[in-house]
């Protein structure tokens, strides 16, 4: 029932209202998802939350008021079910993230966010009226209890940063962004079902702290781990790259990740390097800085902490270096 119904509301905000109407749907899902001792059972769940909250006030709401958020963060902090915490960290990101009305394409309820174009030290990211539409689905209060929430953070960080996914994908290790071809299919009882591969985790944990890195107090759990999610970036499986990519643009202004190839061979494994953060008094980040900057450029100090950029940024031969493996 539960996959039907995700079926049914997929692609469809009119079936989505129409669930949304049914009278204490919200709650018997929570119940449900908490009560069952079935990880496949708690997996379902976690995809109707994930697909049913996504630009729709009354889910969304519904769903936080019935107590999905506490419910899933067990699922992150308890299961090694796969399924289960790909589908409760998606479902995380869904209520953590902010939807948009958008009159000139009502299906599309998606909040683009830019950073406010200050040089004060309190810069953040902010939602883009102009091309987003008025703000119809407010996710700062779920982003809140979320950070407040003891050891979440730090446990969608550790898996997280199990990935990103490395070669090529098979059907016994599926990447998450491909469509896994079941053993029911291949009547192979040899090969795990693709609910079963570690693969498929990631991409759901990042997808949760990219939405929770809204939350302002959030980054600074975040930063120390910039390195990681900077390989996310670069993973093989464009899901996780997605994911990855977009944590990353949440935490910093400019693009910190700087990745290079020995003798320009892009089969080699790349040398990761990450800008540290860095803001000079003209209002240049280090992405203003590349390997040609002169060594009388890269003296520039920082506004707040005084380091230099050649210190600092990946361009003026500083930053944090890293190999990808």
């Amino acid at each position: 029932a539960l996959q039907v119904l995700t079926l049914c509301i997929t692609d469809n905000p009119k079936n989505r209202a129409k669930f949304a109407e049914t009278k204490g749907v919200h709650k018997a899902v929570v119940d449900f998802l908490s009560e069952t001792d079935q990880q496949p059972s708690k997996a379902a769940c976690g995809q109707l939350i994930y697909i049913s909250v996504f630009g729709n006030l009354e889910n969304h709401s519904g769903f936080v008021d019935a107590g999905a958020i506490p419910a899933l963060v067990k699922i992150i902090q308890r299961s090694s079910y796969p399924d289960a915490l790909m589908w409760a960290g998606a479902a995380l990101q869904n209520i953590a993230a902010s939807y948009c009305k958008n009159e000139e394409d009502p299906d599309d309820r998606r909040c683009y966010w830019d950073w406010s174009k200050s040089n004060d030290e309190d810069q953040d990211v902010q939602i883009n009226v102009e091309e987003s539409g008025q703000v119809y689905v407010d996710g700062t209060n779920a982003r809140k209890q979320m950070f407040e929430t003891k050891g979440l953070i730090e446990k969608l960080i550790e898996l997280s940063c199990k990935g990103p996914t490395r070669g090529r994908p098979t059907m016994q290790n599926p990447f998450p962004g491909e469509n896994a071809i079941r053993k029911f299919y291949l009547k192979d009882t040899t090969i795990p079902p693709h609910e079963q591969s570690p693969n498929i985790i990631t991409w759901g944990a990042t997808g949760a702290l990219k939405n929770i890195a809204l939350f302002p107090e959030a980054k600074t759990l975040l930063h120390p781990h910039i390195t990681c999610f900077c390989r996310l970036v670069q993973s093989n499986d464009w899901l996780e790259s997605n994911k990855g990519q977009g944590l990353v643009s949440f935490l910093r202004p400019a693009d910190p990740c700087w990745f290079t190839y020995e003798d320009g061979n892009a089969e080699s494994e790349p040398t990761l390097c990450v800008d540290k953060m860095f803001l000079d008094q003209e209002g240049n980040t280090c992405e203003d800085y590349d390997y040609g900057s002169t060594d009388e450029e890269c003296a520039a100090k920082d506004i707040k902490m005084g380091i230099t950029a050649k210190e600092a940024c990946c361009g003026c031969e500083g930053g944090i270096k890293d190999t990808v493996g």
